[in-house]
């Protein structure tokens, strides 16, 4: 499964944060942590792996299984705010 950013969805990076802000949403999403670094590491559609690689290839030591859950978990929680779409 490849996973992208919705094109509905404007972001704005601030500071060590994005600020999303979907077409179908009236509220603010503001992503900073792993969080950030996995909205940054989907400029480009990829699979989870590919986004855990992304990632671990700014963050060079960090351990690369617990790296892949949190992707998994905060994919999940980013398409179920229709932030992300998988196909």
């Amino acid at each position: 499964m490849r996973y992208h950013r919705n094109g509905k969805v404007l972001a704005q990076p601030l500071d060590d944060q994005v600020i999303l802000l979907s077409a179908d949403r009236s509220d603010l999403l503001t992503l900073n942590g792993s969080g950030a670094a996995v909205w940054e590491a989907l400029a480009e559609p990829g699979t989870v792996e590919e986004v855990t690689a992304r990632i671990l290839g700014s963050w060079p030591g960090a351990d690369s299984s617990v790296v892949r859950a949190d992707v998994v978990a905060f994919l999940d929680q980013l398409i179920t705010l229709g932030a992300v779409e998988a196909a």
